[in-house]
């Protein structure tokens, strides 16, 4: 079917436009009529235009729709619905025509019909009532065109939309003002926000994106045109959310910023089971190290039990010193170890900070000092300039740690065990040849011992999970498998080295924050602060440590109530309430514990200073201590210094008033 303008009447007003373009006076005499005009025009429209009288005759049809009906004009003319279509398009077109004029109103319709070959098309149609001067309606004006390409095209994106619903990820489209323009059923299942809220709504309202990743990554769309990562949400219920997010930035054809695509898969299931595993292998860890941390308790223990009845006898002030400094020495050493130990054992994985790897290698190989045989040698080179790293310490530790006992298994007969790390910028070329690795600044921590090496049979089984080859009992299996896991979620990779009989190295390679501000490590000691006759109450079931709490306290300048027992110590608090700066509690109580203490107090004096103290380090407890507005527990056994440093910093908050308990 041609849209081409025919001879006559199309062509008088295309010259008629060319005269008017060239600035030529018309001729005054043609188009007098305004019949004519109206033919002119509608029969250049790319559009089918007709005209029936209330009896459904046609009275007019311009050229195109007589072209697509294969009649002409006059031939038209007069004839009906009937006359030219089959009968129950007929019909539905007559039904329009009638409701037309019954009502006077305009109609609005998409009709679909199908072609003698069996092809569905589909039209857009209008029909409006013709009134005669009288205001009557003598007939039906009505115009359509092919809307088929149209409707196939929707229906395409329907049966898109469809499939992206049936998508488990969620898939959301931003437009360039951040505002959500598409949100799948994955994205309701997973936030909780139906399509039609989210839709207009600012994104990261709706999915509670992290301020500092989403700098990082809208640079990242700028620069490179995508970004991809763990993002740390909530659901509209407040529910925590961890997804792997990959965000594409997409363009229109002159280059300009369209949207953003988001697509979301929900990790939070996962990264729990992953949790509660690394949990239960660090605890496997500790019990690897159990036979020789109870073997350096002992030797810690027994200077302490020979040392203390010396005390008794007549002693010069140098011998008292001496002993003294011994027993405080061994006190500090088992202090160190079972630290160490619950906070490997503890652990809070996911948070993701910038790390100074080297801590944690001074951490493990001290931890080893004091566990492993005294057959193993340990050395660590540590240049001070190592980079950070952007990764979660109590992971990076557990690494370290697992490589470390492997080491000492494979060493019955001793040997030598030696950290090393340094910095390396992974070249193109390398990066070409491995697999894992990527052209970026990483750090090198090589795990190296002189053990019995790894057979090559089963180099490639190690990291699967549950593989071992110690005797029953010994190990499940899931150490390196552990180790695997964890530097891969860092984005690193790890490469071996062994050999039967001289020894093995494992090489882990992490990404690496060079710009970033260096970690800082241990400070010198700052000297003890002394208070200024401030009162408080400590609370501690345990008689020994209460006491030696309260006379340090005293020594430097505090006035001191003590209690052994939740309710005890309200019953004194009362009675000193407005007198009471701070109250120093221990968790762990029979009858009342600490934290039902701090409730009670937070409403009998809300602005109260409180420090808890604690010898259970559980990611629980700190939890519940940090939903009473404790943020800094005091972990036992602590030092008088770290006492004191609390004590000051508690009082001399910014806000707290220094004078009274009240509220």
């Amino acid at each position: 079917m041609s849209h081409e303008p025919p001879a006559g009447p199309a062509r008088a007003w295309d010259g008629r436009l060319a005269e008017r373009a060239s600035g030529q006076n018309p001729d005054p005499g043609r188009f007098r009529s305004t019949e004519a005009f109206y033919h002119v025009l509608v029969d250049n429209l790319p559009h089918y235009v007709f005209r029936k009288d209330p009896h459904g005759r046609f009275t007019y049809a311009n050229l195109l729709l007589c072209e697509n009906l294969g009649r002409d004009l006059e031939d038209l003319l007069g004839k009906t619905d009937f006359d030219l279509f089959p009968a129950d398009l007929a019909a539905r077109y007559q039904a329009g025509d009638r409701e037309v004029i019954r009502s006077g109103q305009k109609l609005e319709a998409v009709e679909e019909y199908r072609l003698p070959d069996g092809d569905r098309r589909f039209i857009q149609l209008t029909k409006v009532p013709l009134f005669d001067p009288y205001g009557r309606v003598v007939g039906v004006q009505g115009v359509f065109w092919d809307v088929t390409e149209q409707r196939r095209a929707e229906e395409a994106i329907r049966e898109q939309a469809d499939l992206l619903n049936l998508a488990g990820d969620a898939i959301i489209v931003r437009d360039p003002a951040g505002n959500t323009a598409f949100w799948n059923q994955g994205a309701e299942r997973l936030y909780g926000w139906t399509a039609a809220e989210a839709r207009g709504q600012p994104t990261a309202k709706l999915t509670h994106d992290e301020a500092d990743k989403l700098m990082e990554l809208e640079l990242s769309l700028q620069t490179r045109g995508e970004w991809s990562g763990e993002l740390k949400q909530k659901s509209r219920a407040g529910g925590e959310l961890v997804v792997m997010s990959r965000w594409t930035l997409v363009r229109d054809p002159q280059g300009r910023p369209k949207s953003v695509l988001i697509i979301n898969t929900d990790l939070t299931e996962r990264k729990r089971l992953e949790a509660q595993f690394l949990r239960v292998q660090r605890m496997e860890g500790v019990g690897t190290l159990a036979s020789g941390l109870a073997h350096d308790l002992n030797n810690i223990l027994a200077p302490i039990v020979i040392s203390v009845p010396l005390l008794r006898g007549k002693l010069t002030e140098g011998e008292i010193h001496e002993i003294v400094a011994t027993i405080e020495s061994s006190a500090r050493r088992g202090t160190s170890i079972i630290r160490q130990l619950l906070t490997f054992g503890r652990g809070v994985e996911g948070e993701r900070i910038p790390v100074q790897v080297r801590y944690l290698i001074e951490d493990t190989i001290k931890i080893a000092r004091e566990t492993f045989p005294r057959s193993i040698r340990l050395r660590a080179l540590l240049p001070d300039d190592i980079w950070p790293v952007n990764g979660d310490p109590t992971q990076i530790h557990q690494v370290l740690l697992n490589l470390a006992v492997n080491a000492r298994d494979a060493m019955p007969a001793g040997g030598e065990l030696c950290i090393a790390a340094r910095n390396l910028m992974l070249d193109e070329q390398y990066a070409a040849m491995n697999i894992k690795a990527r052209p970026i600044p990483h750090i090198l921590v090589r795990v190296q011992d002189t053990g019995t090496g790894i057979p090559r049979e089963i180099r490639d089984k190690i990291f699967d999970p549950f593989f071992t080859t110690k005797e029953v009992g010994k190990g499940t299996g899931l150490g390196l498998s552990t180790v695997a896991g964890i530097v891969k979620s860092h984005g690193g990779f790890i490469e071996l080295d062994s050999e039967p009989g001289r020894g093995t190295a494992f090489s882990i390679y992490l990404p690496a924050l060079p710009d970033a501000r260096q970690v800082e490590g241990i400070t010198d000691p700052v000297p003890s602060p002394n208070g200024s006759g401030e009162a408080i109450l400590v609370v501690d079931d345990e008689d020994s440590v209460r006491d030696a709490t309260r006379k340090m306290l005293e020594r430097h300048g505090y006035r001191v109530h003590a209690a052994g027992e939740g309710s005890q110590a309200l019953a004194l608090f009362s009675t000193k309430l407005g007198e009471i700066n701070l109250v120093i509690t221990d968790v762990d109580m029979p009858v009342m514990d600490g934290l039902a203490l701090v409730r009670v107090l937070r409403k009998m004096a809300p602005r109260l200073q409180i420090i808890a103290s604690t010898g259970l380090s559980t990611d629980q407890r700190i939890e519940a201590l940090r939903q009473l507005g404790i943020e800094r527990p005091l972990f036992k056994p602590y030092t008088a210094d770290e006492l004191l440093q609390a004590v000051h910093a508690a009082l001399h908050r910014p806000g707290v008033a220094r004078g009274a308990s009240g509220g």
